[in-house]
């Protein structure tokens, strides 16, 4: 079994904004339900994937100091992921940006993007898009306009002449997403503490249900899997994954003396929470986002600091 980069931090996302009712962008803004985030990142499974390892469930308890009892981390320093500034965009580099979109000096809303990346060369937004990015470097404002073409697929911009103004965050060899997923490949679990197993089982269910994991109410786990198209196998798997990210990223952090207490982390993690559209960890709970997301998602954003830390110059 296999399954597609960053996990956690990417489908978790994903359900926590459709559950809490947010929305991502990814090209366009837009509501999305969770059935249709899942669906998006079966479509991308051949991408870059990391395969499940085969480690049993135990009933221990991944304690700090049983952590390397649990997982053996891979080399995370020395990855070449960030590209050289001064050299400008060019094809095959995977840029980080946002974008807005207006027709005659008037925004089209939801036609946007903040943080995307997208790879140049493989027109993942519009053909004729990358092209314009060529040469820019981060931190670069600029604008250009596209005729898009008729049988565009969006009514909202199909066939018009659309004003795309862009800012360039950063460029990269490889994205941390993908850093992070060959990063990951090449740590191994020797064993899934069945706690942390249950609590993602869990959390995963119930806002796949849209549920908040509260009250006498849950999921029945037969029909949620079979609503995405799962087999009992292939969801073990698939929280396997998640638990094995939380195990790796517990390790790093502990290698690392990451104190997520410190003003760098809480950084992180106020970043996503405003993203998400709350201001604060108790908000975001109280409407229905598991604390555990929110972890994860700052977890995530720190791994990458540390992966881009030390990588290959």
């Amino acid at each position: 079994m296999r399954r597609q980069i960053a996990g956690a931090a990417a489908l978790l996302t994903a359900i926590a904004l459709a559950g809490c009712g947010s929305s991502s962008d990814s090209g366009r803004t837009q509501e999305s339900t969770v059935s249709e985030a899942a669906a998006s990142s079966e479509a991308k499974s051949d991408d870059i994937i990391i395969p499940t390892d085969s480690g049993e469930l135990v009933d221990e308890e991944a304690t700090p100091e049983h952590l390397s009892e649990f997982v053996e981390l891979g080399e995370y320093k020395g990855l070449s992921i960030e590209a050289d500034p001064a050299d400008g965009i060019k094809e095959n580099l995977v840029v980080s940006l946002d974008y807005k979109t207006s027709i005659d000096g008037k925004e089209v809303e939801g036609v946007a993007a903040e943080g995307l990346e997208v790879t140049v060369g493989q027109e993942e937004v519009i053909k004729g898009f990358d092209e314009k990015l060529v040469g820019h470097k981060p931190g670069d404002e600029f604008s250009f306009v596209l005729a898009i073409p008729e049988d565009y697929p969006d009514d909202s911009i199909s066939g018009k002449d659309v004003t795309y103004d862009v800012s360039i965050l950063n460029v990269y060899h490889m994205s941390p997403d993908i850093a992070s997923a060959f990063f990951m490949d090449s740590c191994k679990v020797k064993k899934y503490p069945r706690s942390l197993f249950d609590t993602w089982s869990r959390i995963y269910l119930n806002d796949y249900a849209g549920y908040s994991g509260s009250g006498s109410d849950a999921p029945d786990k037969e029909e949620v899997l079979s609503s995405m198209g799962l087999s009992e196998e292939m969801f073990e798997d698939m929280i396997k994954g998640i638990v094995k990210e939380v195990l790796v990223t517990d390790s790093v952090f502990q290698a690392e003396g990451v104190d997520r207490d410190s003003e760098e982390y809480q950084e992180l993690m106020n970043a996503y929470l405003e993203k998400s559209g709350y201001s604060s960890v108790e908000e975001a709970v109280s409407k229905g986002m598991p604390e555990d997301y929110i972890r994860n998602n700052a977890d995530a954003a720190m791994l990458k600091k540390i992966l881009i830390k030390y990588e290959a110059k």
